[in-house]
């Protein structure tokens, strides 16, 4: 069984499609297939859609389980991956201590969760490089969220160290950075964190 975390707009081929509800925006996968099939894609064209802006598209979110990502009702050791792809940074710190505890336990030995936020140093390098405020605007909202909903603000921000010390402070003995594997546009940090030693590289 694989968990795909805050899948938003994004429907996962293999993985159980999970994210909370929001009135208006949240929809049940088995209430509506026409939005499923708008939405699926697979883990290796993960964005298949233009980025938000560019039409055509509902945005909507189809999900096969709404769940509090800081409770998952499976049993220890039950999950073969996780994957959260901008996801994280929508948690207070608290609340991200207690998510990726609940990760690592419900992950089976040698299981990996990949996770995936907003680089906050480099966005806010990028935002200092800018002198005129319309430019800015691109930087501010992939800092603090875009507010298009009531789960859309960002409550925390985490730099490659921040992010790995979080895991392995988790109980995660091994974290990878990988390269931008799903291609954003921002600067972003995407980890493999493997359960099973204490190892960053």
């Amino acid at each position: 069984m694989k968990l795909h975390l805050g899948c938003g707009d994004v429907y996962l081929e293999g993985y159980v499609n999970i994210d909370i509800y929001i009135e208006g925006y949240s929809f049940l996968a088995a209430d509506r297939p026409g939005l499923v099939r708008l939405n699926r894609t697979t883990e290796d064209n993960y964005y298949k859609k233009p980025y938000p802006g560019a039409g055509g598209f509902a945005y909507e979110c189809a999900a096969d389980r709404f769940l509090d990502f800081t409770y998952l009702p499976y049993p220890d050791g039950s999950v073969e991956k996780i994957l959260a792809v901008q996801c994280l940074e929508h948690l207070t710190p608290e609340e991200a201590r207690k998510a990726v505890a609940e990760w690592h336990r419900v992950l089976a030995p040698g299981a990996t969760a990949v996770i995936d936020v907003p680089d906050f140093e480099q966005l806010a390098a990028k935002l200092l490089e800018h002198t005129h405020e319309e430019y800015k605007e691109y930087y501010y909202t992939m800092i603090f969220g875009s507010h298009k909903n009531v789960a859309a603000s960002h409550k925390d921000g985490y730099s490659r160290e921040k992010l790995a010390l979080l895991l392995l402070d988790a109980g995660f003995h091994y974290v990878y950075y990988l390269k931008n594997i799903f291609n954003h546009p921002y600067p972003a940090v995407t980890v493999e964190a493997i359960k099973g030693g204490r190892r960053v590289e």
